[in-house]
């Protein structure tokens, strides 16, 4: 799995920006982050605001998947071969951009084959979330037109992001896919 900032055009499909020039990024390289395999994704709200210390229901699994932030400041790691397991990803950091940018835009990569040796995903599907910012909050909305190849097992990603303590997360998202597994949240 890799999360990345989306390029330029993926953030404008999701229609969270209609313009480049109003479009940050996410400083992932300098982020803190956790991944968390969920025992029940069906309590997961579609915001993601969440206490994902609750034991219960959130394992926090980063230190046995090995994550690392490539050369190119995406953050990268390989899911287990488990078909019925989701996963949260949570990160914090900051906003790189102008001072006019309005939104952000994040990309999870899935792989079903693996990595090759630059650390790319083979065989991936994408999803792209833009983020929007109002008022000190955050509404997400995703791109399914960047979806390619279906998934072998479910896999959940959320993403985060504060440019200061006040900041609240929604999101909305759409996804398609040849054979969808269920209980994936995005």
């Amino acid at each position: 799995m890799k999360i990345s900032n989306a390029t330029t055009q993926e953030a404008l499909n999701t229609g969270v920006v209609s313009d480049a020039a109003n479009l940050a990024s996410y400083d992932i390289a300098n982020s803190t982050y956790k991944i968390y395999r969920v025992t029940d994704p069906a309590v997961l709200p579609p915001g993601m605001e969440m206490d994902y210390t609750d034991t219960a229901n959130f394992t926090d699994v980063k230190a046995s998947l090995n994550p690392t932030i490539n050369a190119n400041g995406e953050l990268v790691f390989q899911l287990p071969n488990t078909p019925t397991d989701s996963y949260v990803v949570v990160m914090d950091g900051a906003i790189v951009g102008p001072d006019t940018a309005e939104a952000i835009a994040v990309k999870s990569t899935f792989g079903t084959v693996g990595q090759n040796s630059n650390g790319n995903l083979l065989d991936g599907s994408k999803y792209v979330f833009g983020i929007r910012f109002v008022n000190k909050t955050a509404t997400a909305d995703a791109d399914s037109t960047a979806i390619s190849e279906s998934l072998s097992k479910s896999e959940s990603t959320s993403i985060s992001t504060a440019s200061n303590s006040d900041t609240t997360t929604e999101s909305n998202s759409k996804s398609q896919s040849d054979s969808v597994v269920s209980d994936s949240v995005v």
